[in-house]
């Protein structure tokens, strides 16, 4: 049986840990993880749950960033327009992603 402490310590700095179900929570678990969460919790969280299962929560995240939808489109062999965080942002041009901006200003202009 998977528990948080099998996983990093940073990643549920905003919830109390002992409190999350892993099959209820799956989708918030999943997410900290891809975003978040180290190489060793991948193993863990590919172990407990396979990687369909994963896939399936990656598609319906609605914060991803276009980086991380263009990394686990190419990992899950899926087209980026399937993914929620893409139609999102291109159906919403007012919708934002809480984000590490990777262009420098000048780029960005």
């Amino acid at each position: 049986m998977i528990s948080y402490k099998d996983l990093s310590d940073n990643l549920f700095w905003d919830v109390n840990p002992s409190g999350l179900d892993f099959e209820k929570n799956a989708r918030q678990i999943i997410e900290r993880v891809i975003t978040r969460g180290s190489l060793e919790d991948w193993y863990t969280i590919r172990d407990y749950y396979g990687v369909e299962k994963i896939k399936e929560e990656v598609i319906k995240i609605r914060s991803l960033d276009p980086m991380s939808i263009s990394f686990w489109s190419l990992m899950f062999k899926v087209p980026e327009e399937k993914f929620k965080s893409y139609d999102l942002m291109l159906n919403n041009p007012d919708y934002k992603i809480w984000y590490w901006n990777y262009f420098t200003p000048k780029e960005a202009s």
